[in-house]
């Protein structure tokens, strides 16, 4: 599948662009690409909710106190829509990331798998929903659904042999508007650390996965989100420029024609890590020692 990363020195050239994951995926092929391609989301699902065999049902009433932004991103992650088959099968180029991974599953009556965003919190759905099971992050139990859900999704990936560019996203501690810092309300301190952990993890299997596709990483120098963010505050939502940075890598490998290799991942790294965070983890949710 290495083979097909030298087309990348063409970025300029796809129309058909699959983003999958979160607004980071969005916002960097929205700096990658031509503003007038066509684009094609599936946005804010987890991988076992995307790869879920089956979808969820839920009463009309329950997206009528939705606002339409939580509507569209709850509909997405109950009914599987778009279907990814079908997705990655049209795309020319696919961009993501696994912040949605960094929340917990829920397993449904009827077998279907859906995340537990905010949406579900906010509005005390498990319930609503015949919840039969919730896999909180930093258990065996989400790891395993987790596992399972990305083997078939790299599956998918590889034999479509499609190109494929991964964001490796962070959860910030920080906001900074106006030339102010503030601390992220939004998640205590030591959960932030506890998503980045798990979610590193599963980033470099997921890479392994896929056959070390080209994978972006948030510079250290960027330490914060913007609390003015279009979308609303979020430790994930970036400035316009720290996405720039960001791309600015694979950017400069296309216009010079070379470079794919040092944007690749690292290899025995992600060998290492299904059997490292197995070993990290319990039935018990993982902890972060409080200082």
């Amino acid at each position: 599948m290495n083979d097909t990363y030298a087309t990348l020195a063409s970025l300029e050239s796809y129309n058909k662009i699959l983003v999958i994951g979160s607004c980071l995926a969005h916002d960097a092929a929205k700096a990658l690409f031509r503003e007038d391609a066509n684009y094609r989301y599936i946005w804010r699902m987890s991988t076992p909710s995307m790869m879920s065999p089956e979808p969820a049902s839920c009463d009309a009433a329950i997206l009528e106190a939705m606002s339409s932004s939580e509507r569209l991103t709850f509909e997405r992650d109950v009914f599987k829509t778009p279907g990814i088959a079908d997705a990655i099968e049209t795309a020319e180029i696919i961009i993501l990331d696994l912040v949605r991974d960094s929340y917990d599953f829920l397993r449904l009556e009827n077998g279907a798998i859906i995340t537990r965003g905010v949406e579900v919190e906010k509005y005390a759905l498990e319930e609503t929903l015949k919840t039969t099971e919730r896999l909180r992050l930093g258990t065996l139990g989400h790891f395993e659904m987790w596992l399972e859900a990305i083997h078939r999704f790299a599956e998918m990936v590889r034999a479509a042999q499609k190109p494929i560019v991964v964001l490796r996203p962070r959860w910030m501690h920080l906001y900074l508007h106006e030339w102010r810092f503030s601390l992220v309300g939004d998640f205590d301190q030591f959960e932030i650390v506890r998503r980045n952990l798990v979610i590193g993890h599963y980033g470099r299997i997921m890479e392994s996965l896929l056959g070390l596709p080209v994978a972006l990483s948030i510079p250290d120098s960027i330490s914060y989100a913007d609390s003015a963010h279009p979308w609303g505050s979020n430790p994930l939502h970036l400035h316009a420029a720290s996405i720039q940075d960001i791309v600015a890598p694979l950017r400069a490998a296309a216009e010079t024609r070379s470079g794919f290799d040092r944007l690749r991942g690292d290899k025995e790294a992600a060998h290492s890590s299904e059997s490292a965070l197995r070993n990290m983890l319990s039935e018990r949710i993982l902890s972060v020692p409080r200082l």
